[in-house]
């Protein structure tokens, strides 16, 4: 038996053999070539661009369905280093100098760009030198004219693999990858992000120690520890099983209870509703029991496709969103295009700043026909069920909203619809709608705050751009008073004001808001259970003290010091205890290496509560007393 530490990157306990892959580098020929093929060679670049494009953007889809717009963005990198004009500017220019075949060129310039990421002092900086690789291999392949290699694994595994990509990783099964061990990257890389959102343990470890391991040692690895022991002994086999079937159980008892109402340890009700991009999402928000859907991001009905839904076919998408929640109010979204989010149907002219440009709201009064075909599907939606509520995206100022509204009864005419028979919000999610939100309080019945979108508006900086992530902080003390002044004029008013942006599945952030008196959230429909457990391990007196501090700090430091001082060990215990688990189907299938089931269902109802179904309502699975963070076995 030998055990090794690593860093942790992905919580959870695997028991498997190890199965080591190698990503070799894709060979090649390099040749020299005639002057008058260079424009041939760069064709035949561009149209692996082409092509490893399609790839990505599948990939891109396919990562949004199953696991999350979040995670799926991560190929939005990837996308925009394929189509860097500097990539393409270099591989001509070298064409010309070097008099070499396209696929010698290509695999010097990323080599170049690698180790010039590689040698940065950002550590997240560094780790995209591996997404750069990941999309110079995958356009290497198509001039080689193959598709990338995907992995073949029949029985569970613990995958080792020290290069590991990002696109392989978004690609793993969880029922077969165990765990993951990994030579680069830390807790920031995309392939860890990934690994998280898969729910797959995952551990780093350095690249000399996995080259002496070998495929179909038994081990057992340790993510939320860093810790991987080869041939451990029975012993130590049937301690971490232990530990398993405890996360598992917890994760499960977990689900059982986001079922329950959701309150305060004092007693205030709080809404957790979900966020959804695709109708293959409701079954999950169903199954977490969302409190409805309070973000139903409709653009991405409309990405990937040569043209856009049609009236009939958006009606069917959000008529059964609405009658999936029939008791709960289903808030949908018009389409919020630009900035990071392109339609490729759509007559979008190159922008230098897209974030500041035609996007939202703007791009839908710009393209009114487009505009009021999706209003009247949504208008005709909730005539049928009686419980949507119609949003809109990064309003600025009342002209915008106004015009919208102008389309709104025009088409509610048309229809034969009462406009009062339908609830109308903004998003608010500029300063100026914030600083103004008395104002447009008067002219909606709630607001929604997008806080991805107000960091980055109040902060000026792009929420893409990570040599900016010292700024793109939810609470600095610039946005803890923009929030202050949007819950004090929708209460002035007596509209609903809910968050729904990324900030509000983070468990630490929640006492934030509700000190300043949010009772309403929407987040991932994943993180709807232990989001909902972590509530119940608040007061609103404690979180209303904490938001006061908050108002008074001059550095976001401080903030944050505040928050890691006041609520950590509370979320700490939450997230190793196991808090992670994406639905009922993820937490059954795990098993301990060999097929077996680690814990029964009929065992998990007794597994904290001994019944469980009603127990400890409003209490939460959260003690307070001190625990030991990675105990040894």
């Amino acid at each position: 038996m030998k055990e090794h530490r690593g860093r942790p990157i992905s919580p959870g306990i695997a028991i498997a053999p190890l199965q080591l892959l190698r990503r070799s580098p894709v060979e090649f020929e390099s040749r020299p070539i005639e002057p008058s093929s260079i424009e041939q060679e760069f064709e035949r670049f561009e149209n692996a661009v082409t092509a490893a494009r399609i790839e990505l953007l599948r990939l891109r889809e396919k990562t949004e369905e199953e696991i999350g717009e979040q995670e799926a963005a991560i190929f939005d990198a990837h996308l925009m280093i394929l189509e860097d004009p500097l990539l393409h500017m270099q591989v001509r220019k070298r064409l010309g100098e070097r008099y070499r075949n396209v696929e010698s060129i290509l695999a010097e310039v990323v080599g170049e760009l690698e180790s010039s990421f590689a040698s940065l002092d950002d550590p997240r900086m560094v780790e995209r030198a591996s997404d750069i690789v990941d999309v110079g291999e995958r356009v290497l392949c198509h001039l080689q004219g193959r598709l990338p290699a995907e992995l073949e694994i029949a029985e569970p595994v613990i995958l080792v693999e020290p290069d590991m990509a990002p696109s392989t990783t978004a690609l793993l099964d969880p029922e077969i990858i165990r765990g993951l061990v990994v030579g680069g990257g830390g807790e920031t890389s995309h392939t860890a992000i990934l690994a998280r959102a898969l729910g797959i343990p995952t551990v780093g470890i350095s690249r000399d120690v996995l080259d002496a391991w070998r495929s179909g040692t038994p081990a057992v690895l340790d993510g939320s520890a860093g810790r991987v022991i080869l041939d451990p002994s029975p012993e130590i086999r049937e301690e971490y099983k232990k530990r398993a079937a405890e996360r598992i159980a917890f994760q499960l008892e977990l689900l059982h209870r986001s079922k329950l109402d959701t309150t305060t340890r004092d007693g205030e009700p709080v809404q957790v509703a979900a966020n959804i991009e695709m109708p293959s999402e409701i079954g999950v928000a169903r199954e977490n029991a969302a409190a409805g859907i309070g973000l139903y991001r409709t653009e991405f009905l409309f990405m990937n496709r040569r043209e856009p839904p049609d009236e009939e076919e958006q009606y069917h998408h959000y008529l059964v969103a609405a009658e999936a929640f029939p008791e709960e109010a289903v808030v949908i979204r018009t389409i919020d295009v630009g900035g990071d989010k392109f339609l490729s149907q759509a007559d979008l002219s190159r922008e230098m700043n897209p974030y500041l440009g035609l996007r939202a709201i703007r791009f839908s009064l710009h393209h009114p026909d487009l505009f009021r075909v999706q209003l009247r599907a949504i208008l005709r939606a909730a005539r049928e069920t009686g419980n949507i509520r119609l949003m809109f995206p990064m309003v600025s100022c009342l002209e915008e909203l106004t015009a919208a509204l102008g389309h709104i009864g025009e088409c509610a005419e048309e229809l034969d619809l009462a406009l009062e028979d339908i609830d109308v919000g903004i998003m608010v999610e500029t300063p100026a709608a914030a600083l103004r939100a008395g104002t447009f309080a008067r002219y909606v019945e709630f607001f929604s705050i997008g806080t991805n979108d107000l960091v980055q508006y109040t902060m000026a900086a792009e929420r893409g751009n990570e040599m900016l992530a010292n700024l793109q902080y939810p609470f600095h003390p610039a946005i803890l008073t923009l929030l202050e002044r949007i819950v004090s004029a929708a209460r002035a008013t007596g509209i609903g004001c809910a968050v729904c942006g990324e900030a509000a599945g983070d468990l630490i952030s929640l006492p934030l808001f509700l000190g300043a008196g949010i009772r309403e959230l929407s987040v991932s429909p994943r993180r709807i259970p232990v989001v909902k457990e972590f509530i119940r391990s608040l007061e609103v007196a404690e979180c209303e003290g904490v938001f006061r501090e908050a108002l008074e700090c001059e550095f976001s430091s401080d903030v944050s010091k505040l928050l890691e001082e006041r609520f950590r060990e509370r979320e700490a215990r939450l997230r190793n205890a196991g808090a992670a688990v994406h639905s009922v189907a993820g937490a059954r299938s795990f098993a301990g290496g060999n097929g077996e089931p680690l814990v029964e269902e009929q065992e998990t109802e007794r597994a904290f509560f001994g019944g469980g179904s009603e127990a400890g309502r409003g209490e939460g699975l959260i003690d307070r007393s001190p625990i030991e963070e990675n105990p040894a076995p």
